[in-house]
């Protein structure tokens, strides 16, 4: 038995594949983000806890960016 992602029925996703920012591992079932733009989301977070001016914009081009990570784990959603 194959342990892979079906995706609409044609192709599968295997070890190392990337779809939608995110990181499949068909061969133990997992799901993650790539854990670079987990790092920039990260860093972002950090830099505006100290409170720069930002567009309305930006802010909202971030917490799409967020929200998309939080998908994952929708328990995450909460904290938006």
């Amino acid at each position: 038995m194959e342990l892979l992602f079906g995706i609409y029925g044609r192709c599968f996703l295997a070890v190392g594949d990337i779809l939608w920012a995110y990181l499949i591992d068909g061969v133990n079932g997992m799901i993650s983000p790539i854990p670079e733009r987990l790092d920039k989301i990260c860093k972002v977070f950090a830099w505006l806890s100290r409170g720069p001016k930002v567009t309305g914009k930006a802010v909202e081009r971030i917490l799409g960016h967020a929200v998309h990570i939080c998908l994952l784990r929708r328990e995450l959603l909460s904290i938006f």
